[in-house]
């Protein structure tokens, strides 16, 4: 027991082996005691928090000098030009249909900020600059939250401290994880907001299935206005917790009635900040002409046999290929006009032969977490609720989206993580063999993830000499 302290804090982590869990099926059971991971652990999570919010900053400044955010589509069809002006000045993008709140939401934070630091004296750099460096921090702030989040979800579930803190590392040094927290794009916040939804969910199961009413449905109103398809995992999600204590018709409808509530509340917010406190005038469903325009609704059955690799690159992946995306009319900066190549990971239709070896991989590895979790307690709630996060965008992409997967996979990583946690449910040998090569697994990425990150620098450096 070295290394832990007894608390009457609510982050529950087991008292140890020697402690089974009641089954928390039975009304009369009691919750174990609960105690908080030793000095080591939280000073290793401080860390790893820390350290990934400073990483993110540091290659969003890089970028930001390198021309990257001076137009859109240069890395993995993300339209960082638009969402950076958004964030930082209130631009018009962000609220359309599929984003009705983006901007309404990220853009009056930073908003009050800029305007009480320019009555402060020690901040001696002008509005504009100052607003933009803020609309570059959101990202890599919230993926520092996001790697607590999965710290402490996993402890919800019963995750020994260490193991818990192992899984915090692979998501955060994970390619997807880096490469999007370090873009001023929604992605990364769908991201975000869908791990918050989990970390909502395993805290209902352990207190057996009793939710925060009031905590979800602000989750569900953030989730819903940043993008209306987060709404899918988080009604997902919240129906799991309602099956833990009710007959399924009445967790459908419950789960309905919060849905509607969030959805409702979302369309007063729209309507107050676009109308009232912004002035604008325009119709939201303005965005069906960018579907139309990029193919968004187009039929895609390659996707269905490319979606496992899109999985494994959420993880790792080689460099991306280049390809020519042409002059952007949008873009008010010449030196953006240097740029012509972007990133992609999208080579064909085909699977090359690498493709196969790192698809197949990550099959294995989520082939291990779900027999895992067969093992816990719990592992029926949340194989059910990460699979269907995953099947669904699946789903989705053979008939909305892009070729490039890639740019979508917040949208499953934190389903995905969740699910390759379950190898460390593993015991005997088997258990320590997996333990083995997580951890070898987590510093193999962090140093493919870098190396990619490295790989676009040089590529945008080579434009900005």
């Amino acid at each position: 027991m070295s290394g832990f302290a007894a608390t009457d804090r609510p982050l529950p982590f087991p008292a140890g082996p020697e402690m089974p869990f009641p089954d928390l099926h039975q009304p009369s059971a009691r919750r174990p005691a609960v105690l908080w991971p030793g000095r080591l652990v939280t000073g290793l999570l401080v860390l790893l928090a820390v350290g990934s919010g400073v990483m993110n900053y540091w290659y969003a400044s890089r970028l930001d000098r390198l021309g990257a955010f001076e137009r859109n589509d240069i890395l993995f069809m993300t339209d960082p030009w638009v969402n950076l002006k958004a964030f930082a000045e209130g631009f018009v993008h962000g609220r359309g249909y599929k984003h009705p709140n983006l901007t309404n939401l990220v853009n009056p934070p930073i908003e009050l900020a800029a305007r009480i630091a320019e009555r402060l004296p020690i901040v001696r750099i002008d509005g504009t600059t100052f607003r933009r460096r803020l609309a570059l921090s959101i990202t890599p702030l919230l993926g520092a939250i996001q790697t607590i989040l999965i710290f402490l979800l996993l402890g919800y579930l019963g995750f020994q401290p260490s193991s818990a803190l192992l899984i915090s590392a692979w998501n955060t040094v994970s390619l997807s994880r880096v490469v999007f927290f370090s873009l001023p794009e929604y992605m990364a916040i769908n991201g975000f907001l869908i791990t918050g939804t989990f970390w909502l969910a395993a805290d209902a199961l352990r207190r057996e299935g009793r939710i925060r009413k009031p905590l979800w449905l602000l989750w569900g109103f953030l989730a819903f206005g940043v993008t209306i398809t987060n709404i899918v995992p988080f009604a997902i999600l919240l129906l799991v917790c309602q099956l833990r204590t009710t007959r399924a018709v009445t967790a459908t409808f419950r789960t309905a009635k919060l849905v509607i509530v969030a959805v409702g509340l979302n369309l007063v917010y729209f309507w107050v900040m676009t109308y009232w406190v912004y002035g604008l005038r325009f119709i939201p469903l303005v965005d069906l002409r960018s579907d139309r325009q990029h193919n968004a609704y187009q039929l895609r059955p390659h996707n269905l046999w490319r979606f496992p690799l899109a999985l494994a690159h959420t993880i790792a992946a080689p460099a991306p290929f280049r390809t020519s995306i042409g002059r952007e009319v949008n873009s008010d900066l010449e030196s953006a006009q240097r740029i012509q190549i972007g990133m992609t990971y999208f080579d064909g239709p085909a699977l090359s032969a690498q493709d196969g070896l790192l698809a197949g991989a990550t099959l294995v590895f989520l082939t291990l977490g779900v027999v895992g979790w067969r093992r816990h307690r719990l592992g029926s709630y949340v194989l059910g609720a990460g699979l269907a996060v995953i099947l669904i965008n699946c789903a989705l992409h053979l008939v909305y989206g892009a070729d490039e997967l890639f740019v979508f996979s917040q949208h499953w990583q934190a389903a995905l993580t969740i699910l390759l946690a379950g190898c460390l449910q593993w015991t005997g040998r088997w258990g320590n063999a997996l333990r083995v090569v997580m951890g070898a697994a987590v510093a193999t990425v962090a140093l493919s993830s870098t190396r990619v990150m490295s790989a676009i620098l040089e590529v945008l450096a080579s434009y900005a000499s």
